[in-house]
């Protein structure tokens, strides 16, 4: 592992320290512990898996990823912040910008989802609720303020046949086909 760096202080110092104090078996002791620990199985069985990507675990959906330039300036600020322990990084500023600014807004928001008649948070279309939109002979004309995930289980048909219009301010998690062929519908 080698020499310690004059800078290096804390805890980096003390895991290598204990690096080097363990065997190699040991070391591979440890990282099996932790991979039955997250994955609830050894790392052999992890690379020697066979199971098609659909059967596995997923990780759990965070939100949707945005891309945002920010001014240099602004970045060393956010930086200052971070280094100095007030945020835990980047991302939990910016996350926590976001909220404050949304708590600000919070009672325009609030009028806003009214006036609009919009569902907010999660709404979830699954194929026996289609089918039962479909048996009414009726048709949807949704409005989310949030997040719509339109089932697997749901096939194209299905999903132009009941889905008159879509007005989304949020994102929308369909299978691809899906979200192509509802693309004219949505606004």
């Amino acid at each position: 592992m080698g020499d310690y760096d004059e800078g290096t202080v804390g805890r980096a110092v003390g895991g290598r320290a204990r690096a080097e104090a363990l065997s190699s078996e040991r070391r591979k002791e440890i990282a099996q512990v932790a991979a039955r620990k997250r994955w609830g199985t050894s790392v052999e069985d992890v690379a020697a898996s066979t199971y098609p990507p659909q059967a596995r675990k997923r990780k759990p959906d965070l939100g949707e990823k945005l891309l945002v330039n920010v001014p240099y300036v602004d970045l060393g600020h956010i930086d200052l912040l971070v280094s100095e322990g007030i945020y835990a990084s980047r991302d939990e500023l910016i996350r926590t910008a976001i909220r404050n600014q949304l708590d600000k807004h919070a009672e325009m928001v609030r009028q806003s989802v009214v006036r609009r008649s919009l569902d907010l948070g999660l709404r979830t279309l699954d194929r026996e609720t289609l089918e039962a939109v479909r048996n009414a002979g009726e048709r949807l004309d949704l409005k989310v303020l949030g997040l719509l995930t339109i089932a697997d289980d749901v096939d194209v048909t299905l999903a132009t046949e009941t889905i008159a219009s879509i007005q989304l301010l949020g994102a929308m998690q369909a299978r691809p086909e899906i979200r192509k062929a509802l693309a004219a519908r949505t606004r």
